[in-house]
């Protein structure tokens, strides 16, 4: 399940990379940022049981929902003197993606994701 999440969030990350230049062009007034809160403490893994490292772990390191709400938070009130279009925001700063999804066999691989992305939807919707 973990390699699962890994996963969705580099899909994350290359979908985003396509989808800002094209908000740019068709609605310039537009931003868009992806926001990491961080490892919240809240209930979305309520039902998932837990080792003892995992509560060990998520004492020390997690943030309250509070906290972690303070990078959406900033990310809505970013004024435009910021330029945060098109960035990657943790901890209410503008911080590079990894050094895999900057590189140039990311960029190969993101268009991939991004025309099977809107072949799929494309084909169960037919409006993309």
């Amino acid at each position: 399940m973990a390699s699962r999440y890994l996963l969705s969030k580099l899909l994350e990350h290359l979908c985003f990379l396509e989808l800002c230049p094209l908000a740019s062009q068709t609605a310039p007034n537009v931003t868009i940022n992806l926001v990491n809160p961080g490892w919240c403490a809240t209930e979305l893994s309520r039902h998932k049981g837990s080792s003892l490292i995992e509560r060990v772990n998520a004492v020390i390191l997690q943030r309250t929902a509070q906290q972690g709400s303070r990078t959406l938070v900033h990310a809505i009130t970013a004024g435009p003197e910021t330029e945060t279009h098109g960035k990657y925001l943790s901890e209410c700063v503008i911080k590079p993606q990894s050094e895999f999804v900057r590189s140039q066999r990311s960029i190969e691989i993101r268009k991939r994701v991004w025309r099977d992305l809107l072949a799929r939807i494309e084909k169960t919707s037919g409006d993309a």
